[in-house]
């Protein structure tokens, strides 16, 4: 009986061996070797909680990490990168601002195919990382442009977690990686074939639950979406002069206090704007602003340090804008989320992302003319 259990042992060792040799990606066959974001995932899950919806959220990301309805590498017009404001995670297939941003091109006669390469917490460090590790072996990518939606996650970029997060090889969107062990761990993982399959399996049973036991909110639950309204609807009694001496003097102070992370903001968009032009694709730089705050005619209303914060790194990126010639939309300046447009103060539901897909496809649209 032992031997019989040891031959079976043995015979099924070795079946996983030629698998993992013919179908893994451990001698040749994978030119994104070493990469620990997400690709060739499809998620169906519950997004219930956070705003209304009656399907599941289809999350989809192809081999080569992208999001979106584009074709092959080489079709690529428009390659968006991001954080996760970009990404998306809990919105579903054709509905992003990506998505809305691309079917806005098609409406309009534009053949700019969208791909978005959004990675969960990265800032300009984590897109210059990922144009050396990531974008560089991608057979026959070469967008016209390169869109960067970005101000937020470089309010931080210099903390330790946030060098994880820009390193695409360490960090893998779920956890970071804090050892060498657990990167050669991870790699191991994005070789085999067993543990693509697992995924695979996995998936489909997380799908397959998805569908039978879909959480729809009983009486009395609050989504986050409607929580976060909540909370924007009682800040617009808090307001102060968008142009007068308290906004200032917490620029002022955003100035003094973070004045290292600005010069490595500046940096880095410098950095990033000379590396897409040398790819021979145009940068494109699109500011980002808040929920938790907002502007009713000349008054700013909600968080005004939150505002003078990130106005503080958006006026970084329009100076770069006005110094490096670049086309830049400052969606910042023109869009105030709405109570419903956001699940939290960053991230949006499908109807904020309506709102900024289309807002940036007509102010593309107007660039390129």
């Amino acid at each position: 009986m032992l031997r019989l259990i040891g031959w079976n042992g043995a015979v099924l060792a070795a079946l996983i061996l030629v698998c993992e040799i013919v179908f893994g990606y451990w001698f040749w066959g994978d030119p994104l070797d070493g990469l620990n974001i997400f690709r060739g995932v499809t998620w169906r899950y519950d997004a219930n909680h956070l705003y209304a919806r009656d399907e599941p959220v289809i999350y989809r990301r192809d081999k080569w990490g992208f999001r979106g309805q584009y074709g092959e590498p080489a079709d690529i017009g428009v390659l968006i990168v991001g954080g996760s404001t970009t990404d998306q995670r809990f919105i579903t297939e054709g509905e992003t601002w990506p998505d809305v941003f691309s079917q806005c091109l098609d409406k309009n006669g534009v053949s700019l195919p969208v791909a978005n390469g959004g990675v969960t917490g990265q800032s300009t460090q984590g897109f210059l990382a990922d144009m050396d590790l990531w974008f560089s072996r991608i057979p026959n990518l070469k967008p016209k442009f390169m869109m960067a939606y970005l101000g937020i996650n470089d309010i931080w970029a210099k903390s330790e977690t946030h060098k994880y997060k820009n390193n695409p090889r360490k960090f893998n969107e779920q956890r970071v990686v804090t050892s060498q062990w657990s990167v050669l761990y991870q790699r191991m993982k994005m070789h085999s074939a067993m543990y693509r399959l697992y995924r695979t399996v996995k998936g489909a049973w997380i799908a397959w639950k998805a569908g039978l036991a879909y959480q729809t909110g009983g009486a009395g639950d609050e989504r986050a979406a409607d929580v976060m309204a909540r909370k924007m609807t009682a800040a617009r009694a808090v307001t102060i002069l968008r142009d007068g001496p308290k906004l200032r003097a917490m620029e002022k102070k955003v100035e003094a206090n973070y004045g290292g992370e600005l010069v490595y903001y500046r940096r880095n968009l410098l950095t990033f704007v000379e590396k897409v032009r040398a790819t021979g694709t145009e940068p494109l730089l699109v500011t980002q602003t808040w929920a938790n705050f907002g502007f009713d005619g000349d008054r700013l209303y909600g968080d005004a340090f939150q505002y003078a914060l990130q106005n503080t790194f958006n006026d970084v990126t329009r100076q770069t804008c006005a110094a490096e010639n670049l086309p830049c939309i400052d969606l910042a300046a023109d869009i105030s989320f709405r109570p419903g447009d956001t699940i939290d103060a960053v991230h949006m539901t499908p109807r904020g992302a309506r709102r900024v897909g289309d807002y940036i496809c007509k102010k593309f649209l107007a660039l390129i003319k």
